[in-house]
């Protein structure tokens, strides 16, 4: 059964049915809890990419959805967190975004993320100047 799982998801998988093989790899969680981990890992990659898609097609709220599952699978990978950065600016959701970059500043340090709050606090009106930023940084 196991294994007739696995071939309908890359069958899915192939012919770009998202939906479908995320409820395929819900349905192996629940049959091979065993394998748990390696299922978790591609039902979160699933949804990263499905993420993309629905961004692609401007549907920010359904991208957002969906990186915030692979987030909930892989909460610690770095680029998923980005990915749901740019979700959240596109829809307007500037605080929340600003939230998120000073959380992942805290554990790396990105130049980009450091423009991306830069932009942020100027859209506020609240912009520090960089040796303001650099010290409490470094501190």
């Amino acid at each position: 059964m196991q294994a007739i799982i696995c071939y309908e998801v890359s069958v899915h998988c192939s012919f770009v049915s998202f939906k479908e093989s995320i409820l395929n790899y819900g349905h192996a969680i629940q049959i091979a809890p065993d394998e748990v981990f390696e299922w978790v890992h591609r039902l979160a990659y699933i949804h990263f990419l499905y993420s993309q898609i629905l961004y692609d097609e401007q549907d920010y709220n359904g991208a957002l959805a969906n990186v915030n599952e692979a987030l909930r699978y892989q909460p610690e990978k770095f680029s998923y967190q980005c990915r749901k950065l740019a979700y959240l600016y596109s829809l307007k959701q500037h605080k929340t975004c600003l939230e998120l970059v000073e959380n992942l500043l805290e554990t790396h340090e990105e130049a980009e993320l450091y423009v991306l709050r830069a932009r942020l606090n100027k859209l506020f009106g609240t912009s520090r100047s960089a040796s303001t930023m650099f010290t409490r940084h470094w501190k």
